[in-house]
This record gives C-alpha cells, sequence and structure tokens, in this order.
C-alpha cells in the first residue's frame, strides 16, 4: 500500500499522466481499507482497553486477551446470536489455547494504530459517488473553503465523501441500514467508486489518508450530531450511552462489546465429557462411595463415645471391662446387682399413714365434755319433775282438740253455746297456757335428747376409728400395744348408757399418754421409713444410669460392627466398579488437564468481559470529561448578542450514564439544560460542545456540513464571528458547506480583502434538470470587494461600484459594531423627507465624527481613511453619488471614470483591512 501512494504521490508531482488502470487499482485499494476501518477503530479501541487494563489481568485473562486480538476480525464479524460469538471463542480455546502466552506487550503505535500526521486537507477526487457521476477533482489549497449550493446539488454528496475518506463509513448509510458499497452508487452511472482524499503530512508532502474513525470522528460538524450532543442527557441511562458511543464514533468498538455472550460455559467443555460420563455411572456406587468418605468419621464418632463412658470410670480402661463391673451375676456382683440386694433388704419398712391419732384424742375429749354437760342438765331438770307430768297431760288435751272441737275430753260437757262459755274453764286454752308456762322445761329436755343423741353419734365414731389406732401399733410393734387393744375392746363392749359411756371415756382419758406415745414412735417411725426410702431411690436411680451405660455400649458395639460391615460391603463394590471402568477412568485422568485449563479461561472470560464492558460504559463519559470549560466558551461566544444574563457562568457535562446537563447563568441561577434552553439555544450548545471536543482533540480541520440547517438566523453572525475571531478555531483549516446564500456571502466579508485570496476557496455546486449532472464553479467570490475587483478588472464600473457600495455598508456594521463594544455609539442623522432612509455619507459621517471625538485615538488609523472617503474629494462626483444613493439602471450622458472608481475601491480595501484588525 505504501509503495502505491508513494508511486502515486511521484507521478502526481512529477506532472506524469496517470493510467486509468493504476486509477482504479488504488481506488479499489482505498475502497478495501474503508471497508475495514470499522472494524480497525474497534481493533484500535480494544488495543487501548488492553494498555490501559492489561496490568489488572490475570493470568488467563491476558491469554485470553490475546486470543481475542489475534483473531479480532473474526470475533468482531459474530455477534451473541445462537450464542455464535461465544462457540467461536470455545473453539479458539481447544485450537490454541495451550500455546497462548501470559505476556503481553504494546507499544503506542501498535495501540493507537497511528498512521501519518496529517496537518491539512489538500485534495479529494470523486467519481461514480453519489451525486456525482463524473471525476471531479475539489483541491483545498487555502484554509477556509467555503461551498455553496441549493438543497440537491451535492453538498452532502461531497461531505459524505470526506466522510467515507475520514472515517471508513458513512452514518446516514448505517442508519438506513444500507451497504455502503450500495449506498455510495452513482444513481444514473449505477456505479460506485471510493473517493480519493489527499492530505499534506508533518513533512510537508502530499499523501493518501487513511481512514480512521477515532482519529477524525470529531472532524464533523452537521446537524444530527448538533442536535444528538445538545440532547445527550435525555435518554434512558442504556439509550444514553449508545448515543454517546454513536456521537463519539465509538458505535463499532460498542457493538463489539456488546455482542459477547453472557458465558462460555456451554460452549467450553468445564466439566469434562468423560467425567460426566463417569459421574453418571458412578452414580450406581455413590452411596458406598458416600459411605467410605464417612467411614473414619463414624469410627472417630464411636471412639469419642467410648471415651466419654470410660472418663466416667477412671479405674476402668475398656468397655468390655465396664459391662462386667456393671452387671455381672458371678462371685463378684456388679453394681446393678449389688444395688438390687440392697433396696430388697430395705424394702421391708414400709410407711404408715397417721389414722388420725389426734382426731381421736379430741373426739373422746369432746364426748367427755359432752357427758359432763348432760349430767349437768339432768339435774337441772329434777326440779321441774313435777311439772313435767302437767306436760304430759296439757299435751294429751291438746292432742284432742280437733277430736272434741267444742266438748270437753273428760266429760264431753259442750263448752260454748252462742260463744257463751258454759264451764269455768276452757280446757283447751288452759292446756295452752300451762305448755307456754313450762317452755324451760321442755327447752332443758330438748337439749338432754339432743347432747345424748351427739354423745351416742361420737362415740360409734370413736369405735369406728380405734380399729385403725390398733392396726398400726402392731405394724410398728408398739410396746403397749396390748393396752390399745383392750381400749379397742372397752369401746366395743361400751352399750348406750351414759354412765357406761362415761367410764369407757374415763378410761380413755387415763391411757392418753400411751396413745400420745404412740403417735411418737409412729413420728419415728415414719422418719426412719423416708431414709431408706431416699436411700432407696438413690439406689435406683444409680441403676438407671448404670442401665443408661449399658444400652449405650450395646449401642456402640451395634455401631462399630455396622460401620465394619459397611465398609467392608463398600470397598468391594467400589473394587469391583473400578475394574470394569478402569480405562474410562484412565481416560477422565487425562481430561483433567483440559477441563482444568477450559475452567481457567471461563473464569477468565466472565472478569475479563466484566472489565470490557465497565470500560465501554465509561469511555464515552471519558470523551465528554474536561469539556466543560471549552463549550462554555464557545456557547457565550455564538450567543455573543444575548443579553448578559442569558450567558453562562458554568456548565456541566455528564460524565456517566444518567447524569443531567446543568448549566449556571451568570446571574447565579442553575438549571437543568434541557429544561430551560430553548430550541435554538440547545443547538448552539450541541455545537459548542462538538466544537470544544475539536479543540481538544487537537485537530487540524473542521468540516461543517450546511450547519445554516440546525442553527437559527439569530445565532448565525454569532457563529460567524466565533469561526474567525477565536484564535483556537481561525487557525485550523474550515470546509464550510450550505445552502444559504446570505450565510456564505456573510462569511466571505468577514474575510479582510488582503488575506481574502490566500484564505478563501470558494466552490459553487449547481444541478441543471437537463444533463441530471452536478456542475462544479470554482472561485465565484461572495465577498463584496473581491466582486468589486473583478468588476474593475472587468471594466465594469458600475457593477464595481454597486459592491462597493455593499462593502462599504458591511465595513460600517462591522466598524460600528467593533465601537459599540467599547463605547456608547448613538448616531444621529438628518432625513430629507418622512420616508426617506439614511444615506452612506450620512452615516459614514456621524460614525467619523463619533471616532474624532469619544474614541481617544483607538480607531486613528480609521478615521483619516473615513474622513479622505467624505471630504472633498468625491463629494460632487458621479462614483460617491453611485457610492452614496445606490445604483440603478438609469440613462446617464456620463460616464464613471475608471480611475476615480479604482481609487474609491483602493480606499474602501484600506479602512476593510484597518476596521478587521
Amino acid at each position: 500500500m505504501q509503495f502505491i501512494f508513494h508511486t502515486l504521490k511521484l507521478l502526481i508531482y512529477g506532472k506524469v499522466v496517470l493510467c486509468s488502470c493504476f486509477v482504479k487499482l488504488c481506488k479499489m485499494q482505498s475502497g478495501c481499507e474503508m471497508e475495514e476501518n470499522s472494524l480497525s477503530t474497534a481493533n484500535s479501541e480494544y488495543k487501548k482497553f488492553l494498555s490501559l487494563n492489561s496490568h489488572k489481568f490475570s493470568g488467563y485473562e491476558i491469554k485470553l486477551s490475546k486470543l481475542i486480538l489475534e483473531n479480532f476480525s473474526k470475533i468482531d464479524s459474530t455477534s451473541n446470536a445462537r450464542g455464535n460469538r461465544g462457540k467461536l471463542i470455545a473453539k479458539l480455546i481447544e485450537q490454541q489455547g495451550d500455546e497462548v502466552s501470559e505476556e503481553i506487550n504494546f507499544d503506542k503505535t501498535t495501540i493507537d494504530n497511528m498512521d501519518e500526521e496529517i496537518s491539512r486537507l489538500s485534495s479529494i477526487t470523486i467519481e461514480n459517488f453519489r451525486g456525482f457521476s463524473d471525476k471531479n477533482i475539489f483541491e483545498f489549497k487555502n484554509p477556509y473553503t467555503f461551498v455553496y449550493g441549493p438543497n440537491g446539488t451535492g453538498k452532502s454528496s461531497l461531505c459524505e465523501a470526506l466522510e467515507y475518506s475520514l472515517l471508513g463509513t458513512i452514518d446516514e448509510a448505517q442508519n438506513k441500514r444500507i451497504e455502503v458499497t450500495e449506498y455510495i452508487k452513482n444513481v444514473y452511472s449505477k456505479k460506485g467508486q471510493p473517493p480519493l482524499l489527499m492530505g499534506i503530512n508533518r513533512l510537508n508532502e502530499d499523501v493518501s489518508i487513511i481512514p480512521n474513525s477515532r482519529k477524525y470522528g470529531f472532524c464533523f460538524i452537521e446537524r444530527n450530531r448538533i442536535e444528538g450532543f445538545a440532547r445527550i442527557a435525555a435518554n434512558t441511562r442504556q439509550s444514553q450511552q449508545q448515543r454517546l458511543a454513536i456521537l463519539f464514533g465509538l458505535e463499532s468498538f460498542n457493538s463489539f462489546v456488546t455482542n459477547f455472550n453472557e458465558t462460555i460455559d456451554t460452549y467450553l467443555d468445564c466439566r469434562g465429557k468423560k467425567s460426566e460420563e463417569l459421574a453418571q455411572k458412578e452414580k450406581q456406587i455413590a452411596a458406598h462411595k458416600t459411605e467410605i468418605e464417612q467411614i473414619a468419621l463414624k469410627k472417630d464418632s464411636i471412639k469419642k463415645q467410648e471415651k466419654e463412658l470410660l472418663d466416667s470410670y477412671p479405674d476402668v480402661e475398656k468397655v468390655e471391662h465396664l459391662k462386667r463391673k456393671i452387671s455381672s451375676d458371678g462371685p463378684d456382683l456388679g453394681f446393678i446387682q449389688q444395688n438390687n440386694k440392697e433396696i430388697a433388704e430395705l424394702s421391708t419398712l414400709k410407711y404408715r399413714e397417721d389414722p388420725g391419732i389426734d382426731r381421736i384424742q379430741v373426739l373422746n375429749e369432746d364426748i367427755r365434755k359432752n357427758i359432763d354437760k348432760y349430767n349437768l342438765l339432768q339435774e337441772q331438770i329434777k326440779k321441774y319433775k313435777a311439772d313435767l307430768s302437767l306436760k304430759d297431760l296439757y299435751n294429751s288435751i291438746l292432742k284432742y282438740r280437733e277430736v272434741y272441737i267444742n266438748n270437753c275430753p273428760a266429760c264431753e260437757s259442750e263448752l260454748y253455746i252462742d260463744n257463751r262459755l258454759m264451764v269455768p274453764k276452757d280446757p283447751f286454752l288452759n292446756a295452752e297456757k300451762g305448755i307456754e308456762e313450762l317452755t324451760q322445761v321442755i327447752s332443758l329436755e330438748e337439749s338432754i335428747e339432743k347432747l345424748e343423741s351427739q354423745i351416742h353419734s361420737m362415740i360409734q365414731s370413736l369405735t369406728n376409728q380405734f380399729p385403725q389406732i390398733v392396726s398400726i401399733a402392731e405394724s410398728i410393734d408398739f410396746a403397749d400395744c396390748e393396752v390399745i387393744k383392750a381400749l379397742n375392746d372397752g369401746l366395743i363392749k361400751c352399750d348406750r348408757k351414759i354412765e357406761n359411756i362415761l367410764d369407757t371415756v374415763e378410761t380413755l382419758c387415763y391411757h392418753n399418754k400411751t396413745i400420745i406415745r404412740l403417735k411418737d414412735e409412729l413420728v419415728e417411725y415414719n422418719g426412719k421409713v423416708r431414709e431408706v426410702e431416699s436411700k432407696i431411690d438413690t439406689l435406683r436411680k444409680k441403676n438407671s444410669e448404670y442401665e443408661k451405660t449399658l444400652s449405650s455400649i450395646s449401642d456402640i458395639s451395634a455401631k462399630y460392627k455396622s460401620v465394619v460391615e459397611s465398609e467392608r460391603i463398600s470397598s468391594d463394590a467400589i473394587e469391583s466398579f473400578n475394574k470394569e471402568n478402569e480405562e474410562l477412568i484412565k481416560q477422565v485422568q487425562e481430561e483433567k488437564l483440559v477441563v482444568e485449563r477450559n475452567q481457567k479461561y471461563s473464569e477468565a472470560y466472565k472478569s475479563f468481559k466484566t472489565k470490557l464492558e465497565e470500560y465501554n460504559d465509561a469511555l464515552p463519559a471519558s470523551l465528554v470529561k474536561d469539556l466543560s470549560k471549552n463549550t462554555m466558551k464557545f456557547y457565550n461566544l455564538i450567543n455573543r448578542n444575548d443579553y448578559e444574563y442569558d450567558l453562562l457562568e458554568n456548565i456541566y457535562l455528564p460524565q456517566n450514564a444518567g447524569e443531567k446537563m446543568k448549566i449556571t447563568f451568570r446571574d447565579g441561577n442553575e438549571c437543568d439544560a434541557l429544561h430551560v434552553l430553548s430550541e435554538g439555544h440547545l443547538r448552539c450548545l450541541g455545537l459548542a460542545i462538538l466544537l470544544a471536543k475539536n479543540v481538544g482533540d487537537k485537530l487540524p480541520f473542521i468540516i461543517f456540513d450546511d450547519v445554516v440547517n440546525a442553527i437559527d438566523d439569530e445565532h448565525r453572525r454569532g457563529i460567524i464571528a466565533t469561526l474567525f475571531e477565536d484564535s483556537q478555531i481561525s487557525k485550523k483549516q474550515l470546509i464550510i458547506t450550505t445552502h444559504g446564500e446570505e450565510f456564505v456571502k456573510d462569511l466571505e466579508n468577514n474575510i479582510p480583502i488582503k488575506e481574502y485570496p490566500n484564505k478563501v476557496t470558494r466552490i459553487d455546486l449547481l444541478k441543471f434538470e437537463e444533463l441530471n449532472k452536478i456542475t462544479v464553479k470554482l472561485n465565484l467570490p461572495r465577498n463584496y470587494l473581491a466582486i468589486a475587483q473583478n468588476r474593475l478588472i472587468e471594466n465594469q464600473y458600475r457593477d464595481c461600484l454597486a459592491n462597493c457600495r455593499r462593502a462599504l455598508e458591511n465595513i460600517l456594521y462591522r466598524l460600528w459594531k467593533k465601537m459599540a463594544k467599547k463605547y456608547n455609539v448613538q448616531v444621529s442623522v438628518q432625513l430629507r423627507t418622512p420616508d426617506s432612509k439614511p444615506d452612506i455619507m450620512t452615516t459614514a459621517k456621524a460614525l467619523n465624527k463619533i471616532i474624532r471625538k469619544q474614541t481617544n485615538g483607538e480607531f486613528s488609523e480609521v478615521f483619516p481613511l473615513l474622513e479622505e472617503l467624505v471630504g472633498e474629494k468625491y463629494k460632487h462626483s458621479i462614483e460617491w453619488n453611485y457610492l452614496n444613493k445606490g445604483t440603478h439602471d438609469e440613462e446617464r450622458d456620463s460616464e464613471f471614470d475608471r480611475s476615480v472608481v479604482r481609487d474609491i475601491l483602493s480606499l474602501l480595501e484600506s479602512i476593510d483591512d484597518k476596521v478587521m484588525q
């Protein structure tokens, strides 16, 4: 390729005629490079990623990254659909994974894929490309190239030719999903040829430019990019990251990164097919393997249980000895047998419940007291013995009252006739009265009867309970047991006579101490029984513990036998399995190295993919970073005609997906740019970002693709002034296409006429319907003084003066605006009629007067030139009349004086030079 370009350079500089076949060869080669540029852009960014991050990589991440780098073209051409990329990477690992080293080194040339540094563009040759069918060579000899043409005349085709040559791709083709080779074809010739772009390198050599979207991406400024950057923050987090990638020309790298599959485990053998086959078969002996693995643990557990048992019996060394020591019926009885013997001996003593000795004593005492009361009442009632017979008589009389009613029960005499008592006394009333008088006697008698009944009941209760006392006395071997029995016999033999009852009770009271002694001995006896029962309980608890120990010993013995048997069965089964699968087991061992390698690659892939995605996510933000200062500067320059408080004091561009674009106005108000800025100001902000990025990347040229479409009329003057007045931009090569005739006119008239021939290249694009071809016209200036110069050379004095007048209007406007930046410039003029407008002479004189009086000599170089222009020299000449009042198509007798016209033009050129300084 270098040989071809070198030969081409020799042919061009040697002015040798280039044969058509050689041209085609160059174009074919250039076309191949452009088709590969998207790949090279992603490749270059990938290398940069490696250079910045490889120090963080593990050994296998380095190996994987080198595999991807060495096979970048193949991998980049695949996507994650149906796992295509994962399958390819897995295949490469299988084929080359063992051979890749863990060392990675990149020099700067490799990382950046640097081609020759281009200082400016020199020319582009276009043929059979979009709107161009014929061969056209556009030369960019001067710093500024202004291309004018109405819509549909090939401006976009020219810009797309530059885009294709510099970036290797065309955004519009990608957006429309059209192959570039189809997109570039001319609709009439049906052919498509890549353009040939030449540029001047740092050695001042004219060389073919190699496309590099990463390097030249921010050389282009057009409507979509302006609007896109203005609305960076108006997207979801994911869409914002994608938009940033596209706007920054990183879509190929973004596509490369996002098309990695989540994992390669599905396509890479990370488990081992033979291992899986063996594992499937091993399910047959899985239980046996598990058993073998647990044998040691089980034996340790058994030993631990044995130790815990023996720790409680320090004088015993083995479990078998402990078992015999705990339970044995031999000559040496075991602990359990010894305890059982002692329990049997102690169990003869039984606890005896107190039958209520205290209660019997109380009952006996209560009987004795009741008998005393009974005797006392008997003594009292003896006093009323005579009265007792009358009581019986009275009761007998009253008993017959219902029978005799009104007759005497003794003589049956009628008692009452006509309610008059016929006898001395009413026997019934007399009986009632007598009974009332005998109430106390009756009460005593009733009390005696009641006491007698209670005594009988109590003695019966005592008789019923006393046998229990006898039983207790016998069971505890009471010394006076016979006394107790005799007392019981006395109770049994006692009849219902109170006198006999009293004797029995008195006998019991006499032997009360014996009964009390019985109670004390019972208490003492039961105390001994409790001590025995406690000892028996202790012995039984010990035996229970011994039984548990015996149970544990039996359990340990059973477990140990079970473990030994399980070990034998499992070992036999495994040994048999290994013999049957000997060959497969050998293959698994050989496979382990491959699987281990694949597993390392799999883990490396996940980690590497994460790092790559993080780098990709942060990449657009890193490109936006540090642009804020220049963005704010260019935004304020473009909006220089706005109110002071509408200009910006600070701007924060989003550095990460999801962030907002924040601006601070000079009045201190902080806002979200998308919320407060108008559509026109948002586009100015987008343009400012692109200019700041171009300046930040130190790019040598800027290509504007009809920015008039994106920027409103109000801001165009600010853009023009920024392009030519800002030192960071005015020194760059500018290629500006536009369909705006006024815009290109304003562009050109902002270039000093002295510098115009060496600074401006003018290209006009025309299209005639009958030809269906784009016609290129060169050097058709819109600069008024340049046109006037051409008209003077052509002796067209009227047209020369007409353009001189336009030039003077433009010069006075720029002078006035320049003065107004520093001084309060208010121009007063006189009008001849209400409908008339100020003529140029009046305006020029007014400005000249202000310069003389108010500017403190700042415009001293302009003053004498204006003084000469508005002085007496040209006051009455027809040339100045034309210059002052305008040119009209009217008949005149006198001709224009060439020398006067030339002098006026020369004077205007001098004024233009001074005003432009």
